[in-house]
């Protein structure tokens, strides 16, 4: 047994003990909600603890003596520990919840898997997709090839919500793209000394040459790949190189989140500056015409607006509004008058009333 603190995404988890003696409970984990209500919460820990003995064909995480739905999670074994992964299904602020970590017999019943294309790869969970990365590179297609980009799936078998080279508008009439250089999920730079890595122009490109497996893992919970990119300059000299490490959490059955980590290293020995404007910089995410990007706008304005509240207000607003908690159990959790909580969560749905009125 030992004692370890870790940190998780989001939310803080301690380890309390680890157990290695054949157990079907390996591990002890407390949860702190902190200050702000989440609900669907991707969380990591990692436990400096040896799990290795513990052979498991899945993982879960239950309450101790409680009954209920265990939640799934993925376990990493490293040199360094064991890293936990889960997804949190509620969290109120400053509550605390306790967790056994379980060693499973049965497999988990779906998960995360990679499947391989010409030109691309695609993750899928169980039989549906989730993304496809476009890796295809051709010097005689230039226009469709001279940068690795992701598509993602709609979930409602509606295929592509992004658009670029496969998408059912490119498909139609790729003449007709307004912006042709828009695809999918990508990065890139339009002012460098070496050319413009984001319109492809003068024949530069970013080269997909392969994936770091030894960071790559799939599971019921969460999959992550890493691919490494050069960056071409017009004289066919490679003069940057990205990882792109993206980790895809499946937080419910109709959302996903997906974590970017990108790191940039020159080619040249020397520092290059990376520059372009508000619309050619950095991360893009251009959707399809035919996807309601309206409609997607808004609420991302609508949850942004939540963000600014005063601090009474959102807390107020979240508990009743994202997590559907009567406003006199809101009261109890937040140790307010029902009076108070009612005022409140008035004073927050005038602030938003544009924005509500807009969502209807």
């Amino acid at each position: 047994m030992q004692t370890t603190r870790v940190y998780a995404f989001i939310a803080t988890v301690f380890a309390l003990c680890v157990s290695t003696h054949g157990d079907a409970v390996v591990a002890h984990l407390a949860l702190d909600g902190g200050t702000v209500a989440r609900k669907n919460v991707p969380v990591e820990a990692t436990v400096s603890g040896d799990l290795g003995s513990s052979k498991a064909a899945a993982w879960m995480l239950v309450v101790p003596g409680a009954l209920g739905h265990p939640i799934p999670a993925q376990v990493e074994l490293t040199d360094k520990g064991a890293i936990i992964r889960w997804v949190e299904p509620e969290l109120l602020p400053g509550q605390a919840k306790t967790y056994d970590l379980v060693a499973a017999d049965a497999p988990a019943e779906g998960g995360f898997r990679y499947v391989d294309g010409d030109g691309f790869r695609d993750l899928a969970y169980n039989d549906k997709g989730v993304l496809r990365h476009m890796t295809r590179f051709d010097p005689a297609d230039h226009v469709n090839t001279f940068k690795p980009f992701h598509h993602v799936y709609g979930l409602h078998d509606e295929g592509f919500i992004t658009n670029g080279p496969g998408s059912d508008e490119w498909n139609a009439d790729p003449k007709a793209i307004r912006f042709p250089h828009h695809r999918g999920l990508f990065f890139g730079f339009n002012k460098t000394p070496y050319g413009d890595f984001w319109h492809g122009t003068n024949g530069v490109s970013q080269q997909f040459r392969k994936y770091d497996t030894s960071r790559q893992f799939t599971g019921p919970v969460v999959a992550r790949e890493a691919s490494v990119i050069e960056w071409v300059a017009k004289d066919g000299k490679p003069v940057i190189r990205d990882t792109r490490e993206l980790t895809t959490w499946r937080v419910s059955d109709k959302e996903y989140v997906l974590d970017f980590d990108v790191t940039l290293e020159s080619l040249t020995g020397e520092a290059i500056p990376l520059s372009g404007d508000s619309q050619h910089a950095g991360h893009n995410t251009p959707v399809s015409e035919t996807y309601d990007g309206a409609r997607l706008a808004q609420w991302t304005e609508f949850h942004n607006k939540v963000g600014r509240l005063e601090e009474s207000e959102r807390s107020v607003f979240e508990m009743h509004y994202y997590l559907g908690l009567p406003q006199a159990e809101v009261a109890k959790l937040l140790n307010l008058h029902p009076r108070k909580v009612s005022y409140l969560w008035i004073a927050a749905t005038e602030k938003l009333a544009d924005e509500l009125a807009g969502l209807q």
